[in-house]
């Protein structure tokens, strides 16, 4: 692919991330810094679509990615990047407390850097999650059978712990689509940490439409700890 279609991907990703909304090729043509006219950027849009990285809501004449386009992303562009107020605030919460308590503050932290929701497994069999009322307030839970596949989902948490034990690796991994347990509409950030013998694994997880940028640099702040 070349750059100019990888600027272009990336920003339509970015600004979808961000407002939840399709965006549009005027926009881009003014925002992207790229100095073409908006039919060259619709006709770039066109082919980032025939290639099935965004797709077109028929409601819309804006685009947003793909599954295919968020993988390619993580895979090919992904720039993992956490400023250092933030790393203060996540190496804060881990000298709070002792034991249980920190891995809790540790994931309240989490979940307000990354508006996201936030489980900790202790081992295959205890876990606990933070932050769910974040993801109920995204456009994603308009769609009622969305909602009731991530509900369905969360409430079988203790069947999947141990998968996600298994999917889990010492440098944090995205889990999309097909890939994810907790369902092919959804993205999580996985990392374990502490020793294989004593390993715990944190994930941040949320809809598809999540800075993996972010939670990915967040991630790899807190195996460093």
């Amino acid at each position: 692919m070349d750059e100019r279609k990888k600027a272009i991907l990336r920003h339509v990703l970015k600004m979808h991330v961000l407002t939840g909304e399709p965006v549009g090729s005027e926009f881009l043509a003014e925002t992207c810094g790229l100095g073409v006219s908006s039919a060259t950027v619709r006709s770039e849009l066109l082919a980032l679509e025939d290639a099935g990285l965004l797709s077109h809501p028929h409601t819309s004449a804006g685009r947003v990615p793909t599954e295919a386009g968020y993988r390619f992303y993580v895979e090919e562009m992904m720039s993992p990047a956490v400023s250092e107020k933030a790393a203060r605030s996540l190496r804060s919460s881990l000298r709070r407390s002792a034991r249980l308590d920190t891995y809790k503050e540790m994931a309240k932290t989490l979940s307000e850097l990354t508006d996201a929701a936030v489980m900790v497994g202790l081992d295959s069999s205890s876990f606990f999650y933070t932050g769910l009322s974040r993801l109920f307030q995204k456009p994603e839970f308009n769609d009622r059978e969305f909602l009731s596949g991530v509900a369905e989902v969360i409430d079988r948490f203790d069947e999947i712990a141990e998968e996600l034990f298994e999917l889990a690796e010492a440098t944090p991994r995205v889990l999309l689509g097909e890939d994810n347990p907790l369902g092919e509409m959804c993205g999580m950030v996985i990392v374990r940490i502490g020793s294989r013998r004593r390993a715990k694994v944190c994930g941040i997880f949320g809809p598809m439409r999540m800075d993996y940028d972010r939670a990915v640099g967040l991630l790899k702040v807190l195996s460093e700890i």
